[in-house]
């Protein structure tokens, strides 16, 4: 007799213990506060950005950049519970490690210079 593999695991079933109504918290409130972030680390200083005029659009386009993942991921829980959990994890490693942080370190590198 064959023994037939179990399917593998969907979003959904992988993340049980998270409710619907704190995935559309998150799908509304993090790229709003990734965004008002990045504003605040304005604040304290305006010269350093204003000193340099590239440096605020790139610091405000990362963020929102941040917040379309954070959307993209948001929306694969909400909406496509059946896929596979290595697509959540393909979002978290190559959007946010990937290519936002891999931003982030460059942004920073410029700014200390």
């Amino acid at each position: 007799m064959a023994t037939t593999a179990a399917p593998p695991l969907t979003v959904g079933e992988a993340r049980p213990d998270v409710s619907s109504d704190m995935l559309w918290l998150r799908f509304a409130a993090v790229p709003c506060v990734m965004i008002i972030g990045c504003l605040a680390i304005v604040l304290p200083d305006p010269r350093f950005f204003v000193a340099v005029p590239w440096r605020l659009p790139m610091l405000i386009s990362w963020a929102v950049y941040m917040s379309l993942v954070s959307s993209v991921q948001m929306y694969v829980n909400l909406f496509l519970p059946l896929t596979p959990p290595p697509v959540h994890e393909a979002i978290d490693n190559v959007g946010y490690f990937g290519i936002g942080c891999s931003l982030d370190r460059g942004h920073r590198r410029h700014a200390s210079s």
